[in-house]
């Protein structure tokens, strides 16, 4: 199951793409919904999303504000907004996919094999993410080099 949370600043916008994600996409579970990058990192802090769906252009500040503010950003990112112009920035931001509104449906799908192969990498079977798994293997190789010198 993949967890994600919503963030665009239009309340019709967040429902169609629930919608959607509800009707076509039952491995994802929305968790949560933000409507600024303000409340968005408190649905960040208590839900620990895998996966945002994030929208660029909000009062208050952007999507590209809200990734600079996060500390540690584990969750991966989806752009979803009526821009084509912040394809590029977005791409700096190791995004996994830029979706134009209005959703397709068939995008979403695609944009959603890329999240679970990502997903997937990041976070092997036997839990934890990349990073637990080289301590993991840092561990093992310093315990078999303390083997081999005895």
């Amino acid at each position: 199951m993949i967890r994600a949370i919503l963030v665009d600043d239009e309340p019709k916008s967040r429902e169609v793409l629930k919608t959607l994600l509800n009707k076509f996409c039952p491995q994802v579970e929305v968790c949560g919904m933000a409507g600024s990058v303000d409340e968005a990192k408190g649905v960040i802090a208590d839900t620990d999303p895998s996966l945002i769906f994030l929208d660029v252009e909000m009062p208050g500040g952007n999507g590209f504000k809200l990734l600079d503010e996060l500390e540690n950003r584990k969750s991966e990112i989806i752009f979803v907004t009526s821009y084509g112009h912040y394809a590029i920035p977005a791409l700096r931001y190791s995004a996994i996919d830029y979706l134009l509104k209005p959703v397709d449906a068939r995008r979403l799908d695609v944009a959603l094999q890329r999240a679970r192969q990502r997903l997937s990498a990041s976070r092997p079977a036997g839990g934890g993410g990349l990073t637990d798994q080289l301590e993991r293997i840092a561990r093992i190789v310093s315990r078999s080099e303390e083997h081999t010198s005895e």
